[in-house]
């Protein structure tokens, strides 16, 4: 009987991730950091807020000027360029995916919601 290629891709990726655990090249939070992130106003204020970034030091690696980073952080911006947010990441040392909610309607991150995001997007 054939293998269900789900079940394979998810297989692997365990494997995958168990050797970077073990390798030191994942990063885990610990208990204390674990409950501390959904009570961040974005997962952007944890991440700044875990490696001791202040929001100015940020804003000046990333080439993000302060009051656009201060509305990121707290939530209060839809979602806009890519970019941004790549330098961002590439500043804490995170994929751009770290810093936005898996579900962008989840209670936690209110001011990231889809309708947010559409209803003050310019294209």
């Amino acid at each position: 009987m054939a293998s269900d290629p789900t079940d394979d891709a998810y297989a692997l990726a365990a494997a995958l991730a168990l050797q970077a655990l073990k390798s030191g090249g994942l990063e885990t939070l610990d208990k204390a950091e674990f409950d501390a992130y959904p009570a961040a106003p974005t997962p952007l204020a944890f991440w700044r807020e875990r490696r001791g970034l202040a929001a100015t030091a940020l804003a000046e690696v990333a080439r993000v000027a302060p009051d656009e980073l201060a509305r990121l952080d707290a939530g209060q911006a839809a979602i806009g360029d890519v970019r941004v947010y790549a330098r961002l990441a590439a500043a804490l040392r995170l994929r751009i995916e770290d810093l936005v909610p898996d579900d962008r309607t989840d209670e936690a991150w209110p001011g990231l919601s889809m309708t947010t995001a559409a209803s003050s997007a310019s294209y």
